[in-house]
């Protein structure tokens, strides 16, 4: 059986905001309502392992698929989401049950203003099984359409909440002008902080990122009138030019590329 919900949103928050929530695999899943990560995989593991444990984690994670039957009873089932993947403005995530009886995609699209949020829920017909074996007068599934519900009941309910404006305190810690191929190189310095955020400036780009475990993250280069994010955005790295400015920020808050974005 299938399920499909598409549906929009006027979102107060910046769209720096809502992107590093979406991105953030453990945020989304709590907003989700239904979704909970309890462990990671580790690419040089080749297993699941807990967060804490991992080496090389990846964008995969062992999670419990959470719902009630009508009267409160609460059931589980073990499954795999693997995400966030982003492709130009779109975030994406991918879930399903270790047994394939249920199977998710969501979809998040920034506009301006505008969130655009799809989701497909596929499941066999046996996967709500569980609720007539437990009891019989239990109704199997009484959500309602399911896709529909993740989206309306959770994360509409959940984003807006981030409300119009966000205050952060920043300090500068390194601010460094020069030629690209130079700046480049003090990347490197860089990286050996941790929890730092990044603006990279010229005259027809800018590039922003958070570094964490020595690696640039949640990348957004403006490269004349292109947008890249993450891979995208730093395998154009290289390929920049001419005079530039980098300028190395520390702050409480982490949801700041917007206002990094935006300083002149």
């Amino acid at each position: 059986m299938k399920e499909e919900y598409n549906g929009s949103l006027k979102i107060k928050a910046s769209r720096g905001s809502i992107f590093n929530v979406l991105t953030d695999p453990y945020i989304f899943s709590g907003a989700s309502g239904h979704i909970t990560l309890y462990k990671v995989f580790d690419n040089k593991k080749q297993s699941f392992v807990p967060q804490g444990d991992a080496i090389d984690p990846a964008n995969k994670f062992k999670a419990a698929f959470l719902y009630q039957d009508e009267e409160g009873n609460l059931y589980a089932i073990d499954s795999v989401l693997e995400g966030p993947q982003l492709i130009m403005d779109e975030i994406s995530y991918r879930f399903s049950s270790d047994d394939g009886n249920l199977k998710i995609s969501f979809s998040f699209i920034t506009k301006d203003d505008i969130l655009n949020a799809r989701c497909v829920v596929e499941y066999s017909s046996s996967f709500f099984d569980v609720f007539r074996r437990k009891a019989y007068t239990k109704r199997a599934k009484w959500y309602g359409n399911m896709a529909e519900h993740l989206i309306t009941k959770h994360f509409f309910y959940y984003l807006p909440k981030l409300g119009p404006n966000i205050q952060y305190n920043l300090t500068e810690v390194m601010r460094i002008s020069g030629d690209m191929n130079e700046l480049i190189l003090k990347l490197k310095d860089a990286l050996r902080l941790d929890s730092v955020y990044l603006l990279l400036k010229g005259d027809n780009f800018k590039l922003v990122g958070i570094v964490k475990n020595g690696e640039i993250r949640n990348a957004i280069l403006k490269l004349g009138n292109m947008k890249y994010l993450n891979e995208d955005a730093l395998s154009k790295l290289f390929s920049l030019n001419g005079r530039g400015e980098l300028i190395v920020y520390r702050a409480a808050e982490e949801s700041i590329l917007e206002k990094l974005e935006n300083l002149a």
